[in-house]
């Protein structure tokens, strides 16, 4: 790849464009379905019948006044926003779409979910930057209920290895499938994975039942208190960004859309991708929100050890098999 092509692929397709596009595609679709279980109408006039509403939001944002507050050290806030929206956005870089893009690094399926937890604490310590109480106690929750749910993700990594026998995102697309043909035993702990995997991609895109780390009903907006104008802008597209990327590696590394090069890789990638974003859109919307203390015992003391339990079975059950 040239100096040409990886910038392309860096800043267009499939790089950070490509992630936001992805990001505000998901909240107007998101908007929408819940209007209509909610027997509202949503978003209508703007762009095509409302889709494009998101983006008029990001658009409003970044024209606003920017109000910085006194004890906030704004260097650290704004550096930190940018580098999460660059590293989740890297992440969605690495995925294996089957036609550009890195996915083809030997480690990716490691180095994905790695680069979401950084992303995920940089925008926490965005919030820490401020000094604020509010966005204090907000960022404090937005990062320990996130690396929770990246713990998680990267533990899940383990069944995909344990079946295919490769930390590549590409070679794991590929031969997902076959692997659990050739090794059937697995499939009831991969059923099990799907299951915890799309619990923790829910957490991941901030929906109900797991919209604890904004708690606007309780810490007066939670990890964005304090953030207005360009800074709200990215906070919120950083957050975006890193859910829909989640998203899509989670049905990449347990779902394994075929064919896997091509065209018609992206399709069904994205595809897939859709199904299962309807289904998070339809948990969000009929579900209530957990409270913080069950949250915390939800997801440390339950969704990660099962994922880890997950893993070290699914490695100790391939090797013998090996």
């Amino acid at each position: 790849m040239n100096v040409l092509e990886l910038f392309v692929s860096a800043l267009i397709y499939p790089g950070l464009l490509t992630a936001v596009s992805l990001a505000l595609s998901f909240e107007a679709l998101k908007r929408k379905i819940e209007a209509r279980m909610q027997n509202r109408m949503g978003p209508t006039y703007t762009g095509l019948r409302g889709f494009a509403q998101p983006l008029i939001d990001i658009v409003k944002l970044l024209g606003k006044e920017d109000i910085t507050p006194l004890t906030m050290h704004e260097a650290v806030a704004a550096a930190a926003l940018v580098w999460s929206i660059s590293l989740a956005a890297f992440a969605c870089l690495l995925l294996p779409w089957g036609l550009g893009g890195l996915g083809d690094i030997g480690y990716n399926a490691l180095l994905i979910p790695v680069c979401l937890s950084l992303a995920a604490a940089l925008l926490g310590l965005a919030s820490l930057s401020t000094r604020s109480p509010y966005s204090v106690i907000g960022g404090l929750r937005f990062i320990g209920l996130l690396m929770s749910y990246d713990i998680g993700l990267i533990s899940l990594v383990g069944v995909a290895y344990a079946t295919t026998g490769s930390l590549d995102m590409d070679v794991i697309r590929a031969k997902l499938w076959e692997g659990l043909a050739h090794k059937p035993f697995l499939f009831p702990l991969w059923l099990l994975a799907l299951l915890v995997g799309f619990i923790l991609v829910q957490a991941d895109l901030g929906e109900d039942p797991f919209t604890i780390a904004e708690a606007e009903t309780e810490v007066a907006g939670g990890f964005e208190a304090e953030f207005s104008g360009r800074k709200l802008a990215f906070m919120r597209l950083g957050h975006e960004v890193h859910g829909v990327t989640a998203l899509l590696f989670y049905v990449s590394l347990l779902l394994a859309p075929q064919p896997s090069q091509g065209v018609f890789a992206v399709i069904s990638l994205l595809a897939i991708g859709l199904v299962i974003a309807f289904l998070s859109i339809i948990v969000d919307a009929s579900t209530p929100r957990i409270r913080l203390k069950d949250m915390i015992k939800l997801s440390w003391g339950y969704l990660v050890p099962l994922s880890i339990l997950i893993a070290f079975l699914s490695l100790m059950l391939g090797g013998a098999a090996s």
